[in-house]
């Protein structure tokens, strides 16, 4: 079989240089393919940085696919320290689609 699709094959993570199985990486759309260590760590320094994790993109160098919530959902529901950024991050989710929306407001309550 085709190795660049056998799961069990593997693949050097750029950013750890640790060699992984397919299975066992996350691309986005891109198809740049990070291992499951890196995105973690990604998506919890994203989130403590603050509200520009919403518009956070792939850690390839110069890549601009944009991370989706369900990444960010993968790698932070694993505990309760993750579940607690993970709601955070809709809370910056919520506040970015209210401040570029110009049809809503804050309720002033």
């Amino acid at each position: 079989s085709d190795s660049a699709v056998d799961p069990n094959a593997e693949v050097l993570c750029p950013i750890c240089f640790d060699n992984v199985k397919v299975k066992e990486t996350t691309a986005l759309s891109c198809g740049h393919k990070f291992c499951g260590t890196c995105w973690k760590g990604f998506c919890e320094e994203k989130v403590k940085s603050g509200n520009s994790c919403v518009s956070a993109i792939c850690m390839y160098h110069k890549c601009t696919a944009k991370v989706p919530r369900g990444t960010f959902e993968k790698f932070l529901s694993e505990d309760a320290e993750g579940r607690a950024l993970l709601r955070k991050y809709d809370e910056y989710s919520n506040s970015d689609y209210v401040d570029k929306n110009k049809a809503l407001i804050w309720c002033p309550a």
